[in-house]
């Protein structure tokens, strides 16, 4: 019995290591599939469509909601038939994986601009209906073409996906590299094309 408790006790943190990193990868999949959608979504429709993220939550949201959305949430929205910018939501706000955050900063190596960094300051106030009214938010807005209206800096645009959570505006890692980074996935989108694909580190 002594044995198998030692066994088992070992055995906790590779599940929940390897919990960890089928959550980032169902993040990454999850992320790829809606942008798609927003793109093609813009296309057939010959509107701007957007994808939103949630970052900083105001003051005014309850602790849970805080703690259950922010940095952790994205939905899509679409212009109306009369131009009213992203007055149309098509999605609800989808969470990410538990224990998986977007990042807030850029990548220390400099590789691109992190849509959700607090450097990225192309923002909106979109609908949020788990507070019943607007927040500000990153975002990426799909033009009728299916390229990448916004934002429109010229350095590659990634979102970032990390094991941990932030809190008052500064990551809170729960895994790292050997680096100190914390452990994490990522995916660019082309500027031109609107398409999403897998960083490979």
């Amino acid at each position: 019995m002594g044995i198998i408790s030692i066994l088992l006790v070992a055995l906790v943190p590779a599940v929940n290591s390897l919990s960890k990193s089928s959550g980032r990868k169902a993040a990454i999949s999850n992320l790829t599939v809606i942008i798609e959608q927003a793109r093609s979504l813009a296309l057939s429709d010959s509107r701007n469509v957007y994808v939103a993220f949630i970052s900083n939550l105001p003051t005014s949201a309850s602790a849970s909601i805080i703690n259950d959305y922010s940095y952790r949430a994205y939905a899509v929205f679409e212009d109306d038939a009369a131009g009213n910018a992203h007055s149309l939501q098509v999605t609800k706000w989808q969470k990410l994986p538990a224990g998986i955050s977007f990042r807030n900063q850029n990548e220390s190596s400099g590789s691109g601009t992190c849509l959700t960094s607090a450097a990225n300051t192309i923002t909106a106030a979109f609908t949020f209906t788990p507070i019943g009214s607007t927040t500000v938010c990153p975002y990426i807005e799909f033009d009728s073409t299916g390229a990448i209206a916004q934002p429109s800096t010229a350095a590659p645009m990634r979102l970032v996906v990390f094991e941990g959570f932030v809190r008052s505006g500064s990551e809170v890692a729960t895994a790292r590299e050997s680096t100190q980074e914390p452990i994490r996935d990522e995916i660019e989108i082309g500027r031109f094309n609107g398409r999403a694909k897998y960083v490979v580190r």
